[in-house]
């Protein structure tokens, strides 16, 4: 991902005094006449040009604060761009940085990317900006943002958007068998799908097919998380789950399947929905999502955590952070960053939040420009409340190949085909050779 720019030449042309001279009187006669190419020049506004991700959403919530942001600021304008839908939104960026025509800000930075950009030097360090730490702190951003730190100690992105994996469930079922309230530990789960059993309902949902390679983030991943006290898959360039959290989370799954609480026939369409399954693991987006199409009364609740647990309360889950990034061929970096601290302020964020997008902002549930959108909207205060305690991906490399042998592992011990404790040693051991 290496990327090529031209070099200027050493070999710089030596001015003639004479014809120095002759411009620089050129100049001021213009000037005395108020036509100087200084004022020609300044008269300009500067153009930041800002990317956003393939989502049209998303552009929709740039544009608007973009348009809040033109409408002050006359001699820095925001142009605002969106990736085309269905595209690969970094190979896109990678075609304009190698164009030359690369971004003064992109909105939709991933971890994994971020990474390997900032790796070819094709980044700029936004610690660089004496008031990056301050603005972290002033959003109550910056113990997220910590966790995004490379290996030479600088930042490439700040955190802006998150979907936040909770899980959604069905209180009508419950009341039908008389459970109180929804469970907290796998031990109680298990006890209550005895109770949907009855009912011939199916108490959760689990994929077992090996692609794509993300299945494997809305179970293991976001039970480990919540098991583990929000420990990542990797420390030190190595597998660090070979532990009990890892599993006790396999064999909650398999005892799911063993105890035939998981769907018994395949089911088309969602069988949240269709009150065939108690619960469903999704975002924030749920609450979009099931506003009219669930017939029934949900609420939503953190992720299970084993029946010995003491850890922190939420529990950690996974987010799916998109971020702010600023090329380093960008023509307007300093401009650039301006805009960005614009988006991050509240009224701005209050634009992404009403988008069903959440800033990531540790105090989102507690800050008052938010908290009118969060009476209207009650059913999204839990994942708003989760934020401080989630988790992304390990910025490692070859993060679709540790998930898809990880992923091989855990069908293998939840069909029964595996004990728990030899598959999860040997998906330590891949993912130790994936890592070197």
């Amino acid at each position: 991902m290496r990327i090529r720019t031209a070099k200027r030449s050493r070999l710089m042309p030596v001015p003639n005094p004479v014809l120095v001279m002759v411009i620089g009187t050129g100049f001021a006669l213009l000037a005395s006449m108020g036509m100087g190419r200084a004022a020609l020049v300044s008269a300009a506004p500067v153009t930041v040009q800002v990317l956003t991700g393939p989502a049209q959403s998303e552009y929709d919530v740039v544009a608007a604060i973009a348009e809040r942001w033109n409408a002050t600021h006359k001699d820095v304008q925001v142009k605002v761009e969106m990736i085309p839908e269905g595209s690969v939104a970094e190979q896109i960026l990678l075609i304009r940085m190698a164009g030359g025509t690369a971004p003064d800000l992109y909105t939709a930075m991933a971890a994994g990317p971020m990474a390997s950009f900032a790796q070819d030097g094709a980044l700029l360090p936004l610690d660089q900006f004496p008031d990056f730490w301050p603005v972290l702190e002033k959003r109550t951003a910056h113990n997220i943002t910590r966790n995004y730190r490379l290996r030479d100690s600088h930042y490439y992105l700040i955190p802006w958007q998150a979907e936040i994996t909770m899980m959604e469930y069905n209180e009508d079922l419950m009341e039908r068998v008389g459970w109180p309230s929804f469970p907290r530990t796998y031990g109680k789960f298990i006890e209550l799908s005895r109770k949907l059993q009855a009912l011939k309902v199916a108490s959760i949902d689990i994929g077992l097919t090996v692609d794509p390679w993300d299945l494997r983030i809305g179970d293991f991943y976001a039970f480990y998380l919540a098991a583990s006290g929000g420990r990542t898959l990797v420390r030190n360039n190595r597998a660090a789950f070979d532990n009990q959290y890892a599993r006790n989370v396999f064999q909650f799954f398999a005892d799911m399947i063993r105890y035939k609480f998981t769907p018994q026939e395949p089911i088309s369409g969602d069988g949240f929905v269709q009150q065939r399954i108690f619960t469903q693991r999704y975002g924030q987006v749920a609450v979009v999502l099931y506003r009219d199409q669930a017939k029934f009364k949900w609420n939503v609740a953190p992720i299970l955590v084993p029946d010995d647990y003491s850890g922190p309360q939420p529990p950690y889950t996974y987010f799916n952070m998109k971020g702010l990034a600023i090329p380093k061929q960008a023509a307007h970096p300093k401009e650039g960053w301006e805009f960005l601290k614009f988006m991050l302020e509240p009224e701005n964020e209050r634009v992404l939040l009403e988008s069903g997008r959440f800033p990531v902002r540790e105090d989102l549930a507690r800050h008052e420009a938010f908290a009118s959108w969060f009476r209207a909207n009650p059913l999204s205060v839990p994942f708003a409340l989760n934020m401080a305690h989630t988790r992304g991906l390990d910025i490692v490399p070859n993060v679709p190949e540790i998930f898809r042998a990880l992923s091989e592992e855990f069908v293998a011990a939840v069909t029964g085909k595996k004990s728990v404790e030899a598959a999860v040693t040997t998906a330590v051991e891949r993912v130790d050779k994936l890592l070197f």
